[in-house]
């Protein structure tokens, strides 16, 4: 799915290229393309945005760019199932960085994102590439915590936990979401994370954040209800910071003493 994606932006890019090359030799002036946007003609804007000049890209230009930007990929959202308007989107940020800063269209590219991905996790062969590109797609829009935690939970449902813990941790760096921090995928990636891998690989270092800087109160009772029973990796995790914090029985503690001293 995620080579599909690859080949949707490489046509999409393609396209674009080509329009601006066969008009090349005719350039548009700011005055032409605001009469392509009262028309609502977002395609041919997008063709020709690029003929006015860098120093001369003032309001009226970013506004047309946002106004064609956002027309345009609704358009092939609305079309499609997130193939193409995933590859749409990612064509025209690469092409205009100031969409960035847009707020519809990174929603716009959020939702499209979204949409192929559920479709690509459909496909169970392909969950850690598609875990791959889901987090290689939050990255690119790292302030953005809803679309992080959505894609935790949609990742820890068709990719497991370690990628979801990477997810969780990218959403919880923001400290209003973490009212979110009790949802159940969250204490599945974070515990399961702790219990099955090792310091220094990713997923267990996002973990830990999750589990002890952004969410420690709300996940307390789920990491001690982890104790008993646990894996030396998750002691190891879990039994530092749980002691410091004084959160342990007589029993857990000396399970700690003898996991530290390998027993």
């Amino acid at each position: 799915m995620t080579s599909k994606r690859l080949i949707v932006s490489a046509i999409a890019l393609a396209t674009l290229a080509a329009s601006a090359s066969a008009n090349a030799g005719d350039k548009y002036t700011a005055a032409d393309i605001q009469a392509l946007v009262n028309e609502e003609n977002w395609t041919e804007v997008l063709e020709h945005l690029s003929d006015i000049p860098p120093t001369k890209r003032d309001a009226s230009w970013k506004t047309a760019l946002e106004k064609a930007a956002v027309g345009h990929l609704t358009s092939v959202l609305a079309s499609d199932q997130g193939y193409s308007s995933l590859g749409t989107a990612d064509v025209l940020i690469g092409r205009y960085a100031a969409l960035k800063k847009s707020q519809a269209f990174m929603k716009l590219r959020q939702d499209s994102g979204l949409k192929y991905f559920e479709q690509c996790f459909n496909n169970r062969y392909s969950g850690p590439e598609c875990a791959e590109g889901l987090i290689s797609f939050v990255k690119t829009d790292p302030t953005n915590d809803e679309l992080a935690f959505r894609a935790g939970q949609m990742a820890r449902m068709g990719a497991g936990y370690g990628p979801a813990a990477v997810l969780f941790e990218i959403a919880f760096k923001t400290k209003a979401r973490r009212k979110d921090c009790g949802d159940r995928q969250v204490v599945i990636a974070t515990t399961m994370t702790l219990g099955n891998l090792q310091e220094g690989d990713v997923p267990f270092e996002a973990a830990k954040k999750v589990a002890f800087d952004y969410c420690y109160d709300a996940l307390k009772k789920d990491l001690l209800s982890e104790f008993n029973e646990a894996s030396t990796y998750y002691l190891k995790a879990t039994c530092p910071t749980l002691t410091k914090k004084k959160a342990l029985t007589a029993f857990q503690t000396a399970l700690c003493k003898d996991t530290a001293a390998g027993k």
